[in-house]
């Protein structure tokens, strides 16, 4: 074309060009093709076409040009097109992959950035997921923990550092490390020579009881709640006795005899629950107790307490006694009778152990004797032992002469108490801690209470006798009350006019007085009407 001259056509097969000028033309023309990327195939590009235009109208002329008009299918301009169309489609095919492709990788980046901005960034600001714990049977073993075994206690060990070069026996030693108090007072006494120990021998040793150890509260102090801390501070392989799980605690007495033999004993009441707690220094398989009779005060306290014994437990106190050469001497056993087994319970798993028994029907002296079985086959068994002594019940009597007094039956016997709270004396709630209050005294005429320590004072009635009302009194922890009362036979005019016999009387002459009033103003009446 011999000008840039525009040509225009959307499709493949026909182009329009517009030519300027009237005249008759002869034109030459170049076809040349691009791609949608703008690459232009050149490979036949100097094709030649010739036509002959006629002259038109002012306005210029246009053609219309049809390369494959009275061609055959097939030509060599036809096969140039379909190659480009194919070259076409496969570079739009590979573009538009690469598309895709890219598209995919900048939504695998986008979602891990999603990921890691929720995982690092958002959950460090928000609360932890709540964790989920293993079933106890799967994290608590059967073996006390190591904490709880005394291993890793410093303060202990300088304490016992301390004890362990002063000439003491070694279970001395042992409950001045477990009760630092007791150190303590072993400090201020002063021991730096063996016959220091004498000391102690002459002594009359107490120790707390279980609360007061652990510097808790004895009422309401219950093991099955103790704290890591108490069970931590709790001695070992010390037996602590009690009236009930959560009340009355007993002091234990300690005595040093001459061969340096370490006595511990607990007093406690005919009848009455004794709770036990013990905690072994090593892991245990069991514990086991025993009750073991020791010695009785007199042949009738005997005779007694062999009645109360099974046949078969009978037959073996043939030859288990001593009698005494003078009257009044105690008779004591000669070989072990045991009269209970029980066993010591931990139903937590705690380390710590108890059992419930209660105190002999006769008065005398027992042993509480506790064996630990240790689950370590490096250890053997360990032996415990506690003397429990029982007192004989208080008793209501009357006096027959300076020699003889008869028991009275039938009596009431009452306890009050100071109640801290309220300063004022109550009846004592005896149900809180076992027992019964008041208490009617049979033909032996007993009673007993075993109280906590606060102020008290009793009264007694029985009839035909004078009212006793005691002193008060004050009672220390773990102590019973176990007083003789003497009553006085009211005289003729005190049986006879007793208060309620006088306030019956009262009533009756009352009575008696309105009637006849009553009576009066009648009569005058129907005088009056006569």
């Amino acid at each position: 074309m011999a000008s840039a001259d525009d040509c225009s056509g959307g499709g493949t097969t026909s182009i329009t060009c517009s030519i300027s000028g009237s005249s008759a033309l002869s034109l030459s023309v170049n076809i040349s093709c691009q791609d949608i990327l703008e690459n232009e195939n050149t490979a036949d590009n100097n094709t030649n076409l010739s036509y002959t235009l006629s002259s038109g109208g002012g306005g210029g002329g246009t053609f219309s040009w049809n390369p494959f008009a009275g061609q055959e299918q097939g030509s060599e301009a036809e096969n140039i097109l379909d190659n480009l169309d194919e070259a076409v489609d496969q570079i739009a095919q590979q573009i538009t992959n690469q598309i895709n492709n890219a598209t995919e990788q900048i939504s695998n980046l986008a979602e891990k950035a999603a990921d890691f901005y929720k995982n690092t960034i958002i959950n460090n600001f928000q609360e932890p997921e709540q964790v989920s714990f293993p079933p106890i049977e799967e994290t608590v073993t059967p073996e006390t923990p190591a904490a709880l075994q005394n291993q890793w206690n410093l303060i202990q060990q300088k304490r016992f550092n301390e004890i362990s070069i002063l000439p003491l026996p070694d279970e001395i030693k042992q409950l001045a490390l477990d009760f630092p108090s007791f150190q303590e007072t072993l400090e201020k006494v002063g021991f730096t020579k063996p016959e220091d120990v004498e000391k102690i021998r002459v002594a009359k040793l107490s120790f707390p009881g279980l609360a007061e150890t652990l510097g808790r509260v004895s009422a309401g102090i219950n093991p099955s709640n103790f704290s890591i801390k108490d069970k931590i501070k709790m001695p070992t392989n010390f037996i602590f006795a009690r009236v009930t799980e959560d009340k009355i605690d007993f002091k234990t007495k300690v005595s040093l005899a001459s061969d340096n033999d370490v006595t511990k004993s607990i007093t406690t009441l005919q009848n009455k629950p004794l709770y036990l707690i013990v905690k072994p220094d090593k892991p245990a398989k069991k514990v086991t107790g025993y009750i073991v009779f020791k010695s009785v005060s007199s042949e009738s306290a005997l005779k007694e307490f062999a009645a109360g014994l099974s046949p078969a437990l009978s037959a073996s106190l043939i030859d288990a006694f001593t009698l005494p050469q003078q009257p009044g001497q105690e008779i004591k056993a000669t070989k072990e009778l045991v009269l209970n087994k029980f066993e010591y319970q931990d139903s937590d798993k705690d380390g710590i152990y108890t059992a419930t028994i209660t105190s002999p029907a006769v008065a005398g002296k027992y042993e509480i004797k506790t064996i630990i079985d240790y689950i370590s086959q490096d250890y053997s068994s360990a032996e415990l032992n506690m003397i429990m002594v029982v007192d004989p019940e208080g008793y209501v009597y009357r006096k027959i002469s300076d020699n003889d007094e008869a028991r009275i039956k039938g009596a009431e016997v009452t306890i009050y108490w100071l109640n801290p709270e309220t300063k004022q004396f109550e009846i004592w709630p005896a149900k809180d801690f076992q027992q019964e209050n008041p208490q009617t005294t049979d033909n032996t005429g007993k009673y007993s209470f075993l109280v906590p320590e606060g102020f008290y004072y009793i009264e007694v009635k029985a009839e035909g006798y004078i009212p006793y009302k005691g002193d008060i009194f004050e009672v220390q922890e773990g102590s019973g009350v176990h007083t003789n009362i003497e009553l006085k036979i009211a005289n003729w005019w005190q049986r006879t006019f007793t208060i309620e016999r006088v306030l019956l009387g009262l009533i009756t002459i009352l009575l008696l007085a309105l009637l006849i009033v009553l009576s009066v103003i009648i009569l005058k009446r129907k005088t009056q009407i006569i």
